[in-house]
Parts: structure tokens; C-alpha cells; sequence
């Protein structure tokens, strides 16, 4: 059965999934990307004869905002702790 929401054919025919790719070229601004989607799904659901296609992809991007954000989360608790317990200094001054 095909994913039209997760893995469309069409978006995963080369080597890498469009939305890496994207995610690659955007950098920081990746999030920016997915909340513009979110809104876009989201907007034009109503006009489909299918809505809950759309919600399923706003959705679908909902979450991957969320994975982004918890994943800033997670990098910066454990920068937090290695400045916290000294291991991020010690990194610095072994560099110097």
C-alpha cells in the first residue's frame, strides 16, 4: 500500500527524501519551511474534496516541527550539562 502522507513515490524517487534535501539546504531555517506547509495544509483543507488528506499532511508536518524543536531541545540540555560540569571548558582550553 502506498504512503501518500509519510513517503510519497514522488518525493522519494532519488537518492535522498525531498524533505532532507530541503532540510539540508534551509539549515536553520528548516522550521521555518515546515510551519509554512503546516499553514498550507491547514488553509486549503477545507477546499478539498478529501480534507482529511490534508490535515493528515498538516499533521504530518505538525510533528516534524516538533521533532525540530525537541531535537534544539536535547542539544542544548546536553550542551548545558557539559558546561555545567565542566566538560565543554575543558574541551576549549585542551584546544588552545
Amino acid at each position: 500500500m502506498k504512503d501518500e502522507i509519510n513517503h510519497p513515490e514522488h518525493y522519494t524517487q532519488e537518492k535522498i527524501e525531498c524533505i532532507d534535501y530541503i532540510k539540508q539546504q534551509l539549515g536553520d531555517n528548516f522550521k521555518y519551511h515546515l510551519e509554512a506547509c503546516l499553514v498550507k495544509y491547514i488553509h486549503r483543507h477545507k477546499h478539498k474534496n478529501n480534507p482529511i488528506t490534508d490535515l493528515k499532511k498538516a499533521q504530518w508536518y505538525l510533528q516534524k516541527l516538533i521533532d525540530e524543536h525537541c531535537q534544539d531541545y536535547d542539544e542544548a540540555e546536553q550542551l548545558g550539562k557539559e558546561i555545567y560540569s565542566g566538560q565543554h571548558f575543558s574541551e576549549v582550553i585542551n584546544e588552545l
